[in-house]
């Protein structure tokens, strides 16, 4: 089942909410991904949302963070990062990767999540 799909104007605003505080702090750090955070900032995965859809039970354990996983593929490609694995370990290390991909740093979608994204497409 497909859970709760948090909008392109809500991740928008958690955007915003997470990296000004870091951007205070640590201006050329958040500079440093200016590019990938203007692409992600305007990729609005709205409309990917009845494409998944099918690809879910209707029973069972709702799926989590569909949106920020599908984000997570598109901030490892932008970065050049071509193991899940190691992705992942960086989100752990990173605050600023987690909030870019919409998920707080007690959130991180595992290993296991980004491969059953992959495995129903």
């Amino acid at each position: 089942m497909l859970g709760a799909w948090r909008s392109h104007s809500d991740y928008q605003s958690f955007l915003v909410e997470n990296i000004q505080p870091i951007y205070a702090s640590d201006k050329n750090r958040v500079l440093q991904f200016s590019e990938a955070l203007s692409k992600l900032y305007n990729l609005d995965l709205d409309v990917l949302k009845p494409v998944l859809e099918p690809y879910y039970s209707n029973t069972g354990s709702p799926a989590k963070n569909q949106p920020e996983v599908f984000r997570s593929f598109v901030l490892m490609s932008l970065l050049k990062c071509h193991s899940i694995t190691k992705w992942v370990y960086m989100l752990h290390h990173d605050d600023l990767l987690c909030y870019m991909i919409g998920v707080s740093p007690d959130n991180i979608p595992g290993v296991g999540t980004h491969y059953d994204l992959i495995n129903r497409l």
